[in-house]
């Protein structure tokens, strides 16, 4: 039957994995992956599988194709768990979290989430103070209280602030002072 044919082929790949026989491992949850196009288990061992062996190219594509499962299990949760293996850019993160989060209400996920908007305001300019204030503000509508991203806040308010001060921009400091002063 099929279900028996997939589960012989997830039994090679989780043992080529064991072996760290990582392209037999990908070629038999390919396999398993042709039998059952929509099996969770199946996608990320194959994830597990192609960045184990280095072919990150073709998981990342992978990873975007299977994105389109949309059932709430631990299987999701771990499969979005891969975007920080698969992406070195923090908004190709955000945009994964944010959608692992918003489909599995995931607290892991959220945290990552987080984690990814502090990180991106963290690379931030402060010259770009809006958005660097805003991306932390995004990390502190999840968190109230993430430490990392009330303190970014913080330092960059100030760090503009004194900038502005140096500068002898007075009425740009108090605009300053009064736009963000209700929600600092």
């Amino acid at each position: 039957t099929p279900e028996k044919r997939y589960e012989r082929k997830m039994d090679v790949a989780e043992k080529a994995m064991t072996d760290s026989n990582y392209e037999e491992a990908v070629t038999a949850y390919e396999a398993a992956l042709g039998i059952f196009d929509d099996r969770v288990p199946a996608m990320n061992g194959l994830l597990s599988a192609q960045i184990s062996a280095g072919e990150s190219d073709g998981a990342r594509e992978n990873f975007t194709e299977f994105r389109t499962v949309t059932e709430n299990s631990e299987d999701i949760v771990a499969f979005y768990e891969y975007a920080d293996d698969l992406y070195s850019d923090t908004d190709s993160l955000i945009d994964a979290y944010k959608e692992g989060y918003n489909l599995t209400n995931d607290n892991g996920l959220k945290k990552n989430l987080v984690t990814a908007y502090v990180d991106r305001a963290d690379a931030m300019d402060n010259s770009d103070y809006e958005n660097k204030i805003a991306a932390y503000g995004d990390a502190l509508d999840l968190d109230s209280t993430n430490e990392s991203a009330l303190s970014g806040r913080k330092a960059c308010a100030y760090a503009v602030l004194d900038d502005m001060m140096d500068a002898q921009q007075y009425d740009q400091a108090e605009s300053f002072i009064n736009t963000y002063a209700d929600s600092m």
